[in-house]
């Protein structure tokens, strides 16, 4: 018998990491042993992409953050840069009150594309203070690799889609 257990948090970020279950009778291809192997990929690709204080690093970014705020269009756009928060968990992404004000004034699902192709359908939230998005944008950082000091333009193409370019 095989079962999947999801943990939300209170903001619907999944949590990935919440507890882990094992069994006496494991097969050896078991989903812990997977996870594991998961983390260790994670820690070792987190060590070799961590922004490191070395120059090269420092000109990478610097590079990635110089063609992110060269990008130009007609439509309502933003250049974030990933931080932490972002690709971690919880995982969430706080839009600039700026851009905010083209998206709708309460919570929604949200399309993210990006050129190379692929969907995602995120969460959108809406307060006075806060917006953002939530539940989807774990798929969506985990999926296209993002980083800590990558650069994301984000580019309204209709009311709900979004189009995101990254900067690495």
């Amino acid at each position: 018998m095989n079962f999947t257990v999801r943990i939300f948090d209170t903001r619907a970020c999944w949590d990935e990491h919440a507890f882990i279950v094992t069994s006496s009778q494991e097969p050896p291809n078991s989903l812990a042993s997977n996870w594991f192997e998961q983390q260790n990929n994670k820690t070792t690709r987190d060590k070799a992409s961590s922004p490191n204080p070395d120059k090269s690093s420092e000109s990478v970014r610097a590079i990635a953050r110089g063609k992110a705020y060269a990008f130009h269009s007609h439509k309502p756009y933003f250049v974030a840069e990933i931080k932490a928060s972002n690709v971690g968990m919880p995982c969430c992404f706080h839009i600039k009150r700026s851009f905010a004000k083209y998206l709708p004034k309460h919570q929604e699902q949200i399309v993210l594309r990006v050129p190379e192709g692929g969907r995602w359908e995120v969460n959108y939230y809406y307060t006075e203070r806060n917006k953002g998005l939530y539940g989807g944008w774990s798929a969506f950082s985990r999926d296209n690799n993002l980083i800590e000091g990558d650069y994301c333009v984000f580019e309204l193409v209709n009311e709900l889609e979004m189009m995101v370019y990254i900067f690495r």
